[in-house]
């Protein structure tokens, strides 16, 4: 669903396993993040229930601008299935409708509120471009450092 070869010539890949049932859009559950340097593979990050949370782009080592653009593929891949407004009715209401506090957001995933996401959002469209997340100062901030924390895969 997504490829970028990165300012360091390493390529990367997000790949989504296909669903045919109609309630998942062609989506599947199953989600990998692949790397390749020099002809070596690695994935530094799969889809697993109980834990193993989806890193930032950045946390994997792709800079702002770079972990932009494959947050923009794979938004650009939920319009062409579901379509523009769909997208952005589900968007809009998830970001301004669900209020979340950083603290339900300690056992679960960031990746709504990862920069490189939002701004993908903004410069879709989908968001305005003054959007800011609903937390204090302090909780974005958090969220933030996160977001650029390196991420080590479970074991």
């Amino acid at each position: 669903m997504g490829h970028i070869v990165a300012k360091d010539g390493v390529s990367w890949y997000e790949i989504c396993m296909w669903d045919p049932s109609p309630e998942r859009h062609g989506i599947g559950w199953e989600r990998v993040f692949v790397r390749i340097e020099k002809d070596t593979l690695t994935v530094p990050w799969w889809f697993a229930p109980f834990g193993n949370y989806e890193p930032a782009w950045t946390q994997l080592g792709l800079t702002l601008p770079e972990a932009t653009e494959m947050a923009k593929q794979w938004i650009e891949k939920q319009i062409q299935i579901r379509g523009s407004e769909d997208v952005r009715r589900l968007t809009r209401r998830a970001y301004y409708e669900a209020h979340p506090s950083l603290k339900s957001l300690l056992f679960r995933s960031y990746d709504a509120y990862f920069p490189e996401r939002i701004e993908a959002y903004k410069q879709l469209g989908i968001l305005p471009k003054d959007y800011v997340p609903p937390f204090t100062p302090e909780e974005r901030k958090a969220i933030e450092e996160e977001s650029r924390r390196k991420y080590v895969p479970l074991q």
